[in-house]
């Protein structure tokens, strides 16, 4: 799954993935520790058919849900069955949307201890997550709550022992189809897959990180020597 990832450059995504000029964006400090229900920067077409940078939450609440309890458990949606789940056949059809990521976050068990790693591209790009997003109206009123998912499918190779799934990820052709209203079903689907292990460094990070509640550098930094013990 993809339960955690870093966005440490946000005024670099509208650059790299050619959105609209957002100032905004330019005033947000870096993200190491990007949690469910948390709002990220998320690339999706305006109605204009224009890249537009957004913040949105991630966790998606479908449209027709009665409240927004089910957002945690909605942050990720798997590419083997999207096109079926309730929650995200429609996104999938009319909403797709693009999650851009410095890293994310993985963890393996040894012992009692759960050891985090980073997973980063191997060539310093940024990961480009296919993902899908939704609006939800609370029943009680007020604003409409923007929230999206990132697709996830099988893992290949050498990350295959750290996690099973690993997050859907386009290169730029791919973005622009993703993103494309006109894109059916035979278009989309080979999206659906992982970057080859060779493609990735994989280092192991301080334990900091394994606080959803914690944020800064230190989340990214080396573990103390200690634990190498």
């Amino acid at each position: 799954m993809c339960g955690r990832f870093a966005q440490e450059h946000p005024d670099e995504i509208v650059v790299y993935f050619r959105s609209h000029p957002a100032d905004w964006v330019r005033g947000l400090g870096p993200r190491y520790n990007l949690a469910p229900t948390q709002p990220a920067l998320v690339l999706r077409l305006d109605p204009d058919g224009v890249r537009v940078v957004d913040r949105l939450r991630w966790g998606l609440v479908p449209r027709w849900a009665p409240d927004a309890t089910r957002a945690a458990r909605t942050i990720n949606a798997r590419a083997e069955t999207v096109a079926q789940t309730p929650s995200f056949r429609l996104p999938l059809r009319e909403r797709r949307c693009v999650v851009p990521a410095s890293r994310f976050y993985e963890w393996a068990r040894r012992g009692k201890a759960r050891v985090p790693y980073s997973v980063q591209r191997a060539d310093g790009a940024p990961f480009a997550f296919a993902g899908l997003w939704e609006a939800w109206q609370p029943p009680e009123g007020g604003a409409p709550w923007t929230t999206f998912t990132v697709i996830t499918t099988a893992a290949e190779g050498a990350l295959g022992a750290l996690h099973d799934r690993f997050p859907a990820t386009l290169d730029a052709e791919g973005v622009a189809t993703w993103l494309d209203p006109g894109s059916g079903p035979d278009a989309l689907r080979p999206l659906l897959r992982p970057l080859p292990a060779a493609a990735l460094r994989v280092e192991r990070v301080h334990p900091y990180v394994n606080n959803a509640r914690h944020e800064g550098p230190r989340c990214v930094s080396p573990p103390d020597p200690e634990l190498f013990e």
